[in-house]
């Protein structure tokens, strides 16, 4: 080359640098523009949501009727005889989904972490239940679901108990869940949230698959709090890059329960075109869920224990009322959907004298009561049609967040579940990953 040509062709290289350095400022800028619109759109869509929650709670309060109470009993999609198997059923809206089903005749497995409350709760139902040839109905497994070789463990007793008894799977609810306040990592090396809400459950349902009734249901426990993340970033599952943000993290485990939903049905819709997947949004529920948020004073009757758990147990998506011990929690056998409320309580059944702090009182005015919270969890199970791949709200099927519709994320996110089961169960629990 002339040294004309080299000497054109150096203003000619910082001209395009600096076209690329622009260019690239302006896709920066336009990204942070989307960024900031889809945050606006995922706030108007929870302030929709919870106004929806809250005429619909308001008119179940009043009326009585919502889409569960319109279905009979003989157009349930689970029949007396069936099987259900539960998880996150020692408290809250699990519970009371286990009570429901017992009632109606229907055998129920629940797993649970602490075996005393199982004890506690197997003993409530079959209070209530039937006996079916000679047996209760009602009975539980121990998992850890902080653990995958435990849950692991779990699920092959029930798929063992399957092909001996010659049982299968109507419906599996996947129920459990926490919300963490602070970070912590499993013995598996995995965000607790992740691993207790997602993980274990994504698990948990690929073992008991093959042991699914003609047809079936799983039904997944979701959130509204999946519109907290935009998107599904799993770019940093344990929080090693970022501090770590409670809400945030719990959202994502949220939006990946949503995700983990949608993109089964779509896998069961070319494997086993009888089964379905859906998942709901059980409202914002008065339970031991919350516990963390709930300061000390406002508890007139504390827990006993002198060792609690920092965080919120498996158990706990569903669990027992923010101000209720093992102590003094009332066991008698109570209507379980749609029972009669107390004015202490609002329609919750509480221990102790029923007393509680203005700041108890107001949140069982605001949130739902469990029996309330249950009802969308049992109409995704029993209803008699359903479209794989929704999602349910108040027992209507509702629209999610642009992120809840992410089918690549949700592929991502199949993938790298996959992965990890293959990684952790292989080699035994490992360090962070």
């Amino acid at each position: 080359f002339s040294p004309v040509v080299l000497h054109r062709q150096g203003p000619a290289k910082l001209l395009a640098q600096r076209i690329s350095r622009e260019r690239s400022r302006c896709q920066a800028g336009k990204a942070q523009t989307q960024t900031f619109f889809d945050k606006v759109q995922d706030a108007l869509y929870s302030v929709d949501a919870m106004r929806d929650e809250f005429l619909s709670r308001t008119k179940l309060r009043i009326t009585g009727m919502d889409n569960l109470a319109k279905l009979p009993e003989s157009s349930y999609f689970v029949k007396p005889g069936d099987w259900v198997v539960i998880t996150g059923a020692t408290e809250g809206i699990g519970k009371k989904a286990a009570e429901f089903f017992v009632k109606q005749g229907t055998r129920v497995t629940f797993i649970g972490r602490n075996k005393e409350k199982c004890e506690e709760v197997v003993s409530e139902l079959r209070r209530i239940a039937p006996i079916s040839n000679g047996t209760f109905i009602a009975e539980y497994l121990i998992a850890d679901f902080e653990s995958l070789h435990s849950v692991e463990a779990a699920a092959e007793a029930i798929a063992t108990k399957a092909e001996q008894e010659g049982l299968k799977i109507r419906c599996l609810l996947n129920n459990a869940g926490i919300w963490p306040t602070k970070f912590k990592l499993t013995e598996d090396g995995l965000e607790s949230a992740f691993q207790v809400n997602h993980l274990s459950h994504f698990l948990l349902t690929k073992v008991l698959l093959p042991h699914m009734d003609q047809p079936s249901r799983v039904v997944s426990t979701s959130s509204l709090a999946h519109a907290i993340n935009p998107s599904l970033d799993l770019s940093d599952i344990n929080w090693r890059y970022s501090p770590f943000n409670s809400n945030t993290n719990y959202g994502r485990s949220k939006l990946c329960n949503l995700l983990y939903a949608k993109k089964l049905a779509i896998e069961l819709a070319s494997s086993n075109p009888t089964a379905t997947s859906v998942a709901i949004h059980p409202g914002v529920v008065a339970t031991q869920l919350f516990r963390d948020f709930i300061p000390p004073s406002s508890n007139p009757n504390p827990n006993p224990n002198p060792n609690p758990s920092p965080h919120p147990t498996p158990e706990a998506d569903g669990s027992v009322l923010i101000n209720e011990s093992p102590d003094t929690r009332d066991v008698t056998p109570q209507p379980v959907i749609g029972g009669p409320r107390t004015p202490a309580t609002g329609g919750v059944k509480g221990g102790g004298d029923g007393m509680r702090s203005p700041l108890e009182n107001l949140a069982y005015t605001v949130l739902k009561s469990p029996e309330e919270g249950a009802r969308t969890l049992i109409y995704a199970a029993v209803v008699p049609q359903i479209l794989s791949g929704s999602y349910l709200a108040d027992c209507e099927p509702r629209q999610t967040t642009a992120g809840g519709r992410d089918l690549e994320a949700a592929q991502e996110l199949w993938d790298l579940s996959i992965r990890l089961l293959n990684e952790k169960l292989s080699v035994g629990p490992m360090q962070e990953a």
